[in-house]
């Protein structure tokens, strides 16, 4: 279809036109008559010569065999139009020449070769489409004849300037020929400002000789293999022709790295392997480890089994007698023995992680019976859910203890039939084969290796897809590790993600994890390893956790999909009562002795119907997942994702809330959160109304830690559509939102606190169930059947496995897809499995050998690797790189920053942003000290911390708006910190220890002392509780020290911030404030409880 654009009677297209002459079923698709000799046409001529004079819709005839263009009253013979056909190379002049700049224009079309190619079609669409929009344009043109359309630029950019020329060998444009030559190839190649920045300091560094590099970048490529690189290997995986284009290969090779050679290379790592915990599990008031919960605790892969008291050997699921001490009296309990752990404050104490057993006389009211009253008579106690620890000097014996649901053994003391559990804060009864059964385990330990250490692995792995291309169709299968026996600070690192493969697109997980799978086997097994100090360790370990994804975990648990009828991977729920609180989960759980029950039937059914009528029945997959080969728990080490879960349900409660607001409510709501102060670490976010299907999860997440304060400030009733005022208060929406952002500080909440007063699993169960009703209340029929609300009744618990949620989220996983996709664009993309596993591998053995790492092959530490780090010149090369290590990790080395500090743990401070003496003005301050600006504040703070008892002579002083540095810890982990102007910050309160207190950045300052040192300071006024709190929100009110206001002092030294803020205040707005400009003489603020720091 070609289109052409010709003027016309206003409102009147061609096919109007002409309709009065021809038929509808006039074919204008006929070849040229034979006697038309020339049937080219300069129609951009015509319209110039006539003056784009309007054709009369009566002076256009068209035939069969002719169409006749020639407007009324033009002579044929002296025009450049002599034929009645209009071609495609004229069609083409049109659309590229001076007739685009016309107005009222009409559009018209006839067909031509049915042979056009799909491009053509294309470009033809898109001109169609440009030439509609310009017709629109023209349409409000004509509408507005009277529009005023002068203008005056703003700025001027690029242009002849008057810059001195130059006089080398370049000139007069460039210095030289060197700076040209790389203007060129900077130009060329579009070179950003790190990449250059690199470069130079490369070439500027003096042991660099360019004649020393070799010409082909090739040649360079393949220095790698001189590294200790890891051994990437390969084996055929089965493409599935159903998911691939026609050309794709029925068989592609698969890469995975071995888990063997991670772990050997981590201890032969000196700064990770002085960082990984090996011992039993932990018993702590405040939790946050993987070895702070309950799967580690109880499992002999990590933690500790046996215990030695009075030469007796105890063991994981023995039975015992213990005395409890209550006050004056002492009980005698009987418990079941789950783990051995240790105290945080005493961990050469070994202690007894025991589940409780209960005599009838201890069960509650409403369990006790006439029946289990003889059942006790039988000898018959109850076993509980509830652990406590027992010191190893309060057990008094072993008892035998049958549990009925096992072989009956040949002498016992007891008996257990039943299980006793709390639903709904009511005591109820399952029977005792509903629970999880302990897994056995046992070391392949000889004589040889007995008496060497022994290191348990936690390993964490993680599965999901990603698209290679954006939303192209094609996707790989990211397949990662991480070693639960890093602390959560290292874990959260991207470089402590380590690959094990990349799916190829069309691949089966099953196909291509056998690898890993074989190799898991032997770790579980144990092996004999050396370690980085030359010591004989033994290694073991096992599958700690697998995190997905909601549907990749189900798969990976052998449960169908969330939308199936019982497709929750940890209970067995129905979609009728997916959201029904009474829905007792502990009576009705996945247990795996049970579902492998289940698994046999499936396996022995005759028929593929009968095979899968039965996993429907039981919401099964119709066989087990690969990862079955190995030991583990596939309900309990699968946890539900709560990084997916929450940011789906904000995500659909966003959408809830813009859709019963009405259009003002939209343009307020719009209005205030563009002024909204949100914290300056946080990313640019797009219009939550109209941009939010761009919106990432981690955006998602923290827009809902604002939410609350923009919809108190931008919403009433007025802003809600009618209906759905009938149908509920506006102020429930309000809750909604409140309630959500405490839900999700609760989740992602680091450290949980356990005490005898205070239990924050408790807490998070709590405002879980309150989400929950709210969001029924108000929008139940959106909610009613989200798995994600169900989700949050199986939170608590897997926050009591693994120590903390965050343990189990995947934000920090799911950004490690980021660094592959930035890297495919630059690949060749015939294999990128293959080019993405050996830029990994090269990038974490230059990681490696950064870290001080050994080469078996020369068993010595690569000096030069080392110390590229510590160069006051090349240490810019790791700067932002994710593999990198922090600088100055050396006390004896140079610190890279002018700015000194008095305390050697604050190094590489960088400020930015110098204020100009106009701005040091309007903040009422002053560039130079004295006793109306500072003075009196400098002279005590070089006083007591710098002891300078002398008078500042230079009086001169710098502000700025942001200031960057490195702090390191006591374990030697660099934090990277940055404040900026306007910012709170939480120091800790040295009066009320534990605490922390609150203040606003007012500026940061800098100034050189009488010894030439330049050094750093921050300005601040202290936030103070007024004893008030905010209604709407319920969190506490804080008002701000004023400027003149001494009770505080404002000046401090930069060494108060010893960690990135973790603190937001929210102005409390009255009517005196209006879009970002706060009333000033409200002093009054709202500490946001809500925020935390997902990332």
């Amino acid at each position: 279809m070609v289109k052409v654009t010709r003027k016309i009677n206003q409102g009147a297209t061609l096919r109007q036109a002409t309709r009065l002459n021809i038929s509808k079923k006039v074919n204008l698709r006929q070849p040229l008559a034979k006697n038309n000799s020339n049937p080219h046409i300069n129609i951009n001529k015509f319209f110039l010569n006539q003056g784009f004079r309007q054709i009369n819709s009566t002076n256009i005839n068209l035939t069969p065999q002719s169409i006749d263009t020639t407007p009324q009253g033009i002579d044929t013979a002296s025009q450049d139009i002599d034929a009645p056909i209009v071609q495609q190379n004229d069609i083409q002049n049109i659309t590229q020449g001076e007739s685009f700049a016309m107005n009222h224009f009409q559009e018209y079309s006839f067909d031509q070769d049915d042979n056009i190619s799909d491009n053509n079609q294309e470009n033809y669409y898109n001109q169609e489409n440009y030439i509609n929009q310009d017709n629109l344009n023209q349409e409000e043109y004509e509408n507005s004849d009277d529009e005023d359309i002068s203008f005056v630029f703003k700025n001027k950019y690029d242009g002849l300037r008057n810059v001195p020329p130059y006089h080398g060998e370049a000139k007069p444009y460039f210095p030289n020929k060197s700076v040209m030559l790389m203007f060129i190839w900077c130009t060329k190649h579009m070179i950003g400002s790190r990449a250059y920045q690199d470069l130079v300091k490369i070439l500027q560094h003096p042991d660099f000789y360019a004649s020393n590099l070799p010409l082909s970048i090739t040649t360079l490529k393949n220095m790698r293999h001189s590294l200790p690189l890891m051994t990437l290997n390969s084996h055929n995986v089965t493409i599935n022709p159903m998911d691939t284009p026609s050309t794709s290969a029925s068989f592609k090779e698969g890469y995975t790295f071995s888990i063997l050679d991670y772990i050997q290379r981590i201890i032969n790592n000196p700064t990770i392997y002085k960082e990984l915990y090996f011992g039993p599990g932990i018993e702590a008031s405040e939790r946050l480890e993987l070895w702070h919960g309950q799967i580690w605790k109880e499992s002999s892969l990590f933690g500790e089994t046996s215990c030695t008291i009075g030469n007796v050997l105890y063991k994981s699921g023995d039975f015992i007698l213990y005395d409890v001490w209550n006050e004056s009296t002492v009980n005698q309990h009987l418990g079941q023995i789950n783990g051995i752990v240790i105290s945080e404050k005493n961990s050469k104490e070994k202690l007894l992680y025991v589940q409780k057993i209960l005599y009838y006389t201890d069960l509650p009211g409403n369990i006790k019976s006439s029946a289990r009253l003889s059942q006790s008579d039988n000898y018959t106690v109850w076993l509980t859910e509830d652990r406590e620890i027992v010191h190893t000097n309060n057990v008094i014996r072993c008892v035998n203890i049958w549990l009925e649901d096992l072989p009956v053994p040949t002498n016992y003391d007891y008996r257990i039939s039943e299980i006793l559990y709390i639903h709904n804060n009511r005591a109820k009864i399952r029977p005792i084969n509903k629970r999880h059964y302990q897994l056995p385990y046992q070391h392949n330990i000889n004589q040889n290796s007995s008496n060497l250490r022994h290191l348990k692995f936690f390993i964490d792995l993680y599965f999901d897809d990603f698209g290679a291309f954006g939303k192209a169709y094609h996707k790989l299968g990211g397949l990662y590790i991480q070693l639960g026996n890093m602390p959560l600070l290292m874990r959260q690192h991207l470089k402590n993600h380590f690959l094990i493969g990349l799916i190829p697109f069309g691949a089966k997980f099953e196909d291509f994890i056998k690898p890993f799978i074989c190799q898991m086997q032997k770790l579980q097994e144990g092996i004999i390893m050396t370690d980085y100090y030359g010591e004989k360790v033994f290694i073991s370990g096992g599958l700690g956790m697998c995190t997905a994804d909601l549907p990749q975990g189900n798969d990976m648990a052998g449960v169908r999909r969330h939308n199936a009828d019982l497709g929750c991977r940890s209970c067995e729920i129905t979609q009728e009562n997916l959201n029904n609180m009474q829905f007792d989960i502990q009576a009705n759980s996945r247990y795996c002795h049970i579902m492998d029950l289940y698994f046999q039937e499936i396996k022995q059914a005759s028929t593929k119907s009968a095979k899968e009528n039965i996993a429907k029945q039981h919401g099964l997959c119709l066989k087990k997942n690969i990862l079955d080969h190995l030991i583990r728990n596939r309900y309990k080490q699968v946890p539900q994702d709560p990084y997916h879960c929450l940011a789906g349900l904000v995500r659909r409660l966003f959408d809830e809330t813009f859709r019963v607001m009405n259009d003002d409510g939209h343009k307020e709501f719009v209005k205030f959160w563009r002024a909204f102060e949100i914290p300056s670490i946080w990313n640019r976010l797009q219009n939550p109304i109209t941009h939010r299907d761009s919106y990432w999860m981690n955006d998602s997440l923290r827009l809902t830690m604002i939410m609350p304060f923009i919809l108190i400030r931008a919403i009433n009733h007025k802003h809600y559509k009618t209906e759905f005022i009938n149908k509920i208060r506006d102020k429930y929406s309000l809750d909604c939102w409140v309630k959500m952002a405490k839900a999700c500080k609760a989740v992602f909440k680091a450290p949980y606190i356990v005490t005898s007063n205070y239990n924050d699993y408790t807490l998070l169960k709590k405002k879980l169930k309150q989400v929950t009703e709210i969001l029924l209340k108000v929008f139940g029929e959106t909610f009613l059947s989200l798995p994600n609300l169900h989700i949050f009744r199986h939170l608590p618990e897997i926050a009591i496995n693994f120590g903390t949620l965050i343990n189990t989220s995947v934000f920090t996983k799911e950004a490690v897809h980021g660094l592959y996709k930035r890297v495919i664009l630059h690949t060749n993309k015939k294999d990128i499995s293959m080019d993405l596993s050996r830029r990994d591998n090269t990038l974490q053995t230059v990681r490696y050998l950064l870290d001080g790492g050994l080469d078996s092959r020369y068993n010595e530490v690569n000096n030069l690797f080392t110390n590229i780090a510590y160069d006051t010149s090349l240490y810019k090369l790791f700067d932002g790189w994710y593999i990198g290590t922090s600088v100055n990790t050396k006390e004896e080395n140079i610190n890279i920053s002018e700015i000194s500090s008095n305390h050697s743990n604050f190094q590489n401070i960088q400020v930015r942003g110098l204020w100009k003496s106009s701005k040091i003005q309007n903040q009422g301050l002053s560039a130079t000290l004295s006793a109306e600006n500072l003075l009196t504040e400098f002279t005590r703070v070089y006083k007591e911390l710098y002891n300078n008892n002398g008078i500042i002579i230079q009086r001169h002083i710098n502000y700025y708006d942001s200031i960057q540095f490195i702090v390191r810890s006591k374990t030697d982990s660099y934090t990277n910190i940055i404040l900026r102007v306007g910012e709170a910050i939480d120091v800790e309160d040295i009066d009320s220890l534990g605490e922390r207190s609150y203040a606003l950045i007012r500026a940061i300052i800098t100034h050189k002392d009488d010894y030439g040192r330049i050094n750093p300071f921050l300005l601040v006024n202290w936030f103070y509780k007024n004893g008030n709190v905010d209604p709407a929100t319920g969190l506490p009110i804080y008002c701000l020290q004023e400027s003149d206001d001494n009770l505080w002092f404002h000046l401090h030294p930069l060494i108060i911030v010893d960690q990135q803020p973790r603190v937001h205040f929210v102005h409390r707005c009255t009517g005196h404030c209006s879009e970002g400009l706060h009333n000033k003489n409200n002093m009054e603020y709202i500490l946001n409880e809500f925020y935390y720091l997902i990332m």
